[in-house]
């Protein structure tokens, strides 16, 4: 199966499963009349809209889908007398996700409350609608509050550098010559005192998914720096502990032994 006819498949997976529990929902409450208008097929939208982000996620994991922004864990590419090397950053876990829709479930209810507030018989699609929206983008909103604040954690960097035994080029051009180097260096860079994944005062249900969302990303936040001159340098953030040394063998090999 591909990448695409996966994908396709979770998604009309997810949101079969999505119709039906909005068709049981309502069957439940014997309070609207759910055979009437779009009411039923929302939750097969939001369903596959689900299953598509999650199994393109997958994908992207699993190498199926080689997108600009995703492909080798480790690119080194000999240039002359430079090595370019790249260590691409871990995505986020899922349980961010999952945590924004969270978050955004009870606003974008009230949303919808409130703009159909005025109308003495609101029609349901419309409030269905409007919820719906709002759910999306008030998800999408928290989703990337939450990505920039972890990833700056991590030391993201988006581009590579290159090494020689001539030193180190940083990718915004600096140069750091090999007399200049200390040492090379790999060490966690989340402080696990804390975690911004569930908000403060939560039930102890969400609470304990915000310790495990920071477990998780705990074990991504390898970062390899280079030390130099009383100076740290970030070559490459939000790894994994064994991408992170990978990368550290790859730029030793390449300086001089007495900095080995």
């Amino acid at each position: 199966m591909g990448a695409l006819s996966f994908r396709l498949f979770v998604a009309a997976a997810l949101g079969f499963i999505g119709y039906v529990g909005v068709m049981t929902v309502f069957a439940l409450l014997h309070r609207f009349r759910v055979n009437d208008g779009p009411i039923p097929y929302s939750g097969f939208v939001v369903g596959a809209m689900v299953g598509w982000t999650w199994a393109t996620r997958i994908a992207k994991k699993r190498g199926w889908i080689g997108k600009a922004g995703y492909g080798p864990p480790l690119i080194v590419e000999d240039r002359g007398t430079w090595t370019y090397i790249y260590a691409r950053p871990n995505a986020l876990p899922f349980r961010i996700t999952l945590v924004s829709g969270a978050l955004a479930l009870a606003p974008a209810v009230a949303i919808g409350f409130l703009a159909v507030s005025s109308m003495s018989r609101p029609p349901i699609p419309l409030f269905a609608l409007i919820v719906g929206v709002a759910l999306v983008t008030l998800s999408a909103l928290f989703k990337q509050f939450f990505a920039w604040f972890h990833n700056g954690r991590r030391n993201i960097q988006r581009h590579g550098f290159g090494v020689s035994p001539v030193g180190i080029i940083l990718a915004d051009g600096t140069t750091i010559p090999h007399a200049s180097i200390a040492r090379i260096t790999v060490r966690n860079a989340w402080d696990s005192r804390f975690v911004v994944a569930a908000g403060s005062g939560v039930a102890m249900g969400v609470a304990q998914m915000g310790l495990e969302t920071q477990r998780q990303i705990g074990r991504i936040s390898y970062v390899v720096s280079v030390e130099h001159q009383g100076m740290q340098s970030v070559l490459a953030g939000g790894l994994d502990e064994t991408l992170a040394r990978a990368t550290m063998q790859e730029i030793t090999r390449r300086l001089p032994r007495s900095l080995v």
